[in-house]
């Protein structure tokens, strides 16, 4: 589905599944805000829209709002904004589950991952203290003893790889969870007590 919004009559335009139609319709009212604060937007201009940023193309007399391209690591739009909605949409709900204070981890810092992460049925996730600069102190390991991340890579590139990974990754320091697959089965506090994800 695509959803407009007009700015001194010009349309942009937000690309993604009819799923997100309420989502993307917040975007434009949010972008709709910030052109009548100024600077006016344009083509070209780049919007932090919380998990990443968003760029504005134009595209036959449109403006087309495009998210990155998640699956690369260096800087590439692609038109649509599917991945960025349904990012800050699940992890908006888990935040939410557990009453947490939201700690945003961006597209471009990294988690660590177990090599055999991929094919392990269950798994857990743990966010620990930051070592780096651009590092959201996530670690993602099957649910196995004496399982280690050793792998960095960047959090837009797992929200592509396993989706439902991606839907903690806004939950404080301390925080831990549990997944069957791509499907969230728990989240922990940093008292270890459990929440359960029902709606996942």
């Amino acid at each position: 589905m695509t959803a407009t919004v007009t700015l001194d009559g010009r349309t942009v335009v937000a690309v993604c599944p009819d799923e997100l139609d309420v989502a993307a319709r917040s975007l434009l009212a949010k972008l709709a805000e910030l052109h009548a604060r100024g600077p006016k937007l344009h083509p070209g201009s780049l919007v932090d829209f919380g998990w990443a940023p968003l760029r504005i193309d134009e595209q036959d007399g449109e403006w087309i709002v495009c998210e990155p391209d998640f699956s690369r690591d260096d800087v590439a739009f692609t038109r649509g904004v599917a991945v960025t909605l349904r990012v800050l949409r699940d992890q908006t709900r888990i935040v939410e589950l557990g009453r947490a204070k939201p700690e945003a981890t961006r597209h471009d810092d990294g988690v660590l991952v177990a090599s055999d992460l991929w094919d392990a049925p269950k798994s857990i996730a743990i966010r620990g203290k930051p070592a780096k600069k651009h590092d959201s102190g996530w670690s993602f390991v099957p649910d196995e003893d004496g399982a280690v991340a050793t792998e960095w890579m960047r959090a837009g590139r797992l929200a592509i790889a396993r989706p439902g990974l991606s839907s903690v990754l806004m939950l404080p320091q301390d925080w831990s969870a549990s997944f069957e697959g791509d499907r969230v089965l728990a989240i922990y506090d940093p008292d270890m007590n459990k929440i359960v994800a029902e709606a996942s």
